[in-house]
C-alpha cells in the first residue's frame, strides 16, 4: 500500500461517526449543532456560521487533498489532479454565476476564502468577459472562451457555461484513463463511464422536465463516454417524453433511480456513494484514494445538510436529506 493511501485512510478514520451524525439529526438548535461539528474538527473551532463551517469543511480538504498529492506521482497524479478538479469547477461556476447576475462585489470575499479559488484572478470591477480573458493562463479557458461570442444568449450563459465545464472534465478523465495500463484502466473507465451515465440521466431528466427545447439541442448538452448509454440510447432518450423516459431508465441498471421512495436527488447521491466504496476493495492505491476522498466529501455534504435542517423537519424527514456512506 502506497504512503498516499496511508495518509488518506488515517484522514477517514477521524471522519464524524454515527454518534456524531445521531447527535445533529437530534438537535434542533444551530448554535449547539456547530458547537457539535467544531469539536470534532479543531481546525475550524473558530467558525462562528454555516457560511463560515462550508468554507471550513471546503479549506479542510484542499489542504487533505493537496497533503495526500505530494506523496502521488507519474500517470496517478495526473489523473488525481483532473479528479479533484471538479471543486475548483464547483467555484468557478460560482463565480460566473456572481458574475452574470451582478453580485460579485457582495459574493468575493466569501468566494476568495475558499481555497479552490486560488486557481482563478477575480476582482471586484471584473464584468464575464474580464475574467474570461484573465483566465486564459488555466485548464478551463477553452471552455469558457466560445461564451464570449457576441450571438451566445446571455440569459442563459450560466447554464451553458455550466455544462461545457462538465463537459471537459469527464472528456479530460476520459483522456487521462487511456495512459494506465489494461486492468486499472478497465476499473478507472468502469468508476467513470458510470459517473457520465448518472450525468447524462440527471441532465435529461432536468431538461424535459422544466424545459422546452428541441431534441437535437438535448442531446448537444449530454456526455458521450458513459459505461452503458451509448449514443444510440442517448438519442432515444433525447426524443422521450418524461414517462418514457423514466420507463427505460427502469429498465436500465440504473432502475433505483426512480424506483424508490427517495427523491431524484437522494437516489442519485445515494448511487454515486455506494459507487465510490466500492472501489474500497480494489486492488488499485488510486482508486482506493478516490474512494477516501468522495467518502470525506461526502461526509462534508452531509455535515452542511444537518446543520441547515432546523425544527421544522422531524428525524425522519432530516434522514430523507443524509447521502449513504
Amino acid at each position: 500500500m502506497k504512503s498516499y493511501v496511508v495518509k488518506a485512510k488515517a484522514k477517514l478514520g477521524k471522519l464524524p461517526d454515527k454518534t456524531i451524525r445521531r447527535d445533529l439529526l437530534y438537535e434542533d438548535d444551530t448554535d449547539r449543532k456547530l458547537d457539535i461539528i467544531k469539536s470534532f474538527y479543531p481546525e475550524i473551532s473558530s467558525l462562528t456560521s454555516k457560511s463560515d463551517l462550508e468554507i471550513g469543511l471546503e479549506n479542510h480538504l484542499y489542504d487533505n487533498l493537496y497533503s495526500f498529492l505530494k506523496f502521488i506521482k507519474g500517470e496517478e497524479k495526473e489523473f488525481f489532479i483532473k479528479y479533484i478538479s471538479r471543486y475548483e469547477i464547483s467555484i468557478l461556476q460560482l463565480i460566473i454565476q456572481a458574475l452574470l447576475n451582478n453580485h460579485i462585489k457582495d459574493s468575493l470575499e466569501i468566494i476568495k476564502e475558499n481555497k479552490f479559488s486560488k486557481a482563478f484572478d477575480i476582482k471586484e470591477d471584473y464584468d464575464f468577459e474580464d475574467f474570461v480573458l484573465k483566465s486564459n493562463n488555466t485548464r478551463y479557458y477553452r471552455s469558457l472562451f466560445p461564451f464570449l461570442n457576441e450571438n451566445v444568449d446571455r440569459s442563459s450563459l450560466i447554464f451553458l457555461s455550466s455544462n461545457s465545464l462538465n463537459k471537459f472534465y469527464y472528456r479530460d478523465l476520459l483522456e487521462e484513463i487511456s495512459k494506465f495500463s489494461k486492468n486499472e484502466r478497465d476499473e478507472l473507465r468502469d468508476f467513470i463511464g458510470k459517473k457520465i451515465d448518472i450525468f447524462n440521466i440527471e441532465m435529461l431528466y432536468r431538461l424535459i422536465r422544466f424545459f422546452d427545447i428541441n431534441s437535437n439541442e438535448m442531446f448537444n448538452y449530454l456526455i458521450e463516454g458513459g459505461k452503458y448509454l451509448k449514443s444510440d440510447d442517448l438519442i432515444k432518450l433525447s426524443n422521450m417524453n418524461l414517462i418514457n423516459f423514466k420507463d427505460f431508465i427502469i429498465g436500465s441498471q440504473y432502475k433505483d433511480l426512480f424506483l424508490t421512495s427517495k427523491t431524484f436527488y437522494k437516489a442519485k447521491e445515494d448511487y454515486l456513494s455506494k459507487l465510490s466504496k466500492k472501489l474500497a476493495n480494489s486492488k488499485y492505491d488510486l482508486l482506493k484514494l478516490i474512494y477516501i476522498v468522495d467518502m470525506i466529501d461526502i461526509s462534508n455534504r452531509n455535515l452542511i445538510s444537518l446543520l441547515e435542517l432546523d425544527e421544522s423537519f422531524d428525524k425522519d424527514e432530516k434522514k430523507k436529506y443524509i447521502i449513504e456512506r
